[in-house]
């Protein structure tokens, strides 16, 4: 029997929250709702006698307290200000019913379990109807006192809002503007695209005639050799050069360590000198050969990988590669005829 009266009690808390079912269903039956296009408009609302009632940013609510004409303005900045007067009448809110409907169900049901009105304890089905009468009558006073026995109509004013002459001749004239820097910019970005392969087609073409070379005047000339990677320089340069090169285990290390270097803009220092230089040779003993100037004022010993065909006293240019690892070596690369 407890669990009878537990459960009649929950049925008569949740039909509690029913009560006042015109405040409830009808919400807040006396709200006029105004919205404009575009939005964030200013809403002033006159009553019949052309007090100020309200002033407000759009979309919003306001509560009416009476029926009545009533005149709303709208103004935005750039648009065309629009009056409407809007005639809001009361009419009943037929949700007030419902609390009719609650008591009779609950007293109905009520007596009919209990006819001669015992409201015995035990019998929690009756308890429960009395309760849920009671719950009815309550939400009957509820709305009388609140003033939710009528509504209003209509409950939305919408606005529509044209933009000025003025105002359509600044945006149009804005558009123009963003129209043609878009224009700008998009012949700006060509502009520069050209310039960029044509910059880069410049330095191709200069490469390319920069590695260009004659290879029956080389008596030593290594696959895809690219004579512009050699910088002119006398033995003596070459020299001081040779002395300021950072160390490395081997060559490998300082091909590796060049190519770091290079991508930190030459902060890592240099492992790798190319040069090339007017020489003399003097003589070739296996892999080892010597070249002076051409005044004899200095000589230099390099190592080469294969005959250089040269008779002792010819003038050449000779392309080389200085490394320190850990000991200066000067390796032969190309020699050509002068």
């Amino acid at each position: 029997m407890k669990r009878f009266i537990m459960g009649s009690l929950l049925v008569l808390f949740f039909l509690s929250i029913l009560t006042s079912c015109a405040s409830l269903l009808g919400e807040n039956s006396k709200t006029l709702a105004i919205k404009s296009d575009p939005a964030n408009a200013t809403a002033i609302i006159y009553d019949s006698n052309n007090n100020r009632v309200a002033e407000k940013l759009t979309p919003t609510e306001i509560i009416l307290k009476k029926a009545g004409k009533y005149t709303i303005e709208i103004e935005k900045e750039e648009y065309s200000p629009v009056k409407k007067v809007v005639p809001v009448k009361k009419q009943f809110n037929h949700a007030f019913w419902l609390n009719f409907l609650i008591s009779g169900v609950g007293l109905g049901y009520s007596l009919a379990l209990d006819p001669i009105f015992t409201t015995d304890p035990l019998n929690a089905y009756a308890l429960a109807g009395y309760g849920l009468g009671a719950v009815g009558i309550i939400g009957i006073f509820y709305d009388i006192a609140k003033g939710s026995l009528t509504s209003v109509s209509p409950k939305e004013v919408n606005f529509n809002l044209n933009m000025t002459q003025a105002a359509l001749a600044i945006k149009e004239a804005q558009e123009k503007e963003k129209q043609r820097i878009a224009a700008e910019k998009a012949e700006n970005e060509r502009l520069s695209a050209e310039a960029k392969r044509n910059d880069e087609e410049a330095k191709r073409k200069a490469e390319e005639e920069a590695n260009r070379y004659d290879a029956s005047k080389f008596t030593v000339v290594p696959t895809n050799f690219k004579p512009s990677r050699y910088a002119p320089a006398d033995l003596f340069e070459a020299v001081a050069a040779s002395k300021k090169l950072q160390i490395s285990l081997n060559k490998q290390e300082a091909v590796a360590n060049e190519f770091a270097s290079a991508f930190m803009l030459g902060l890592g220092g240099s492992y790798i000198e190319n040069f090339v230089s007017e020489a003399v040779f003097v003589y070739q003993d296996g892999t080892v050969i010597e070249f002076t100037s051409d005044d004899k004022a200095i000589s230099q010993y390099m190592t080469i990988d294969t005959r250089s065909g040269l008779q002792p006293g010819q003038k050449v240019r000779v392309y080389y590669t200085i490394t320190r690892s850990p000991l200066i070596t000067w390796d032969v690369i190309a020699i050509e005829r002068r």
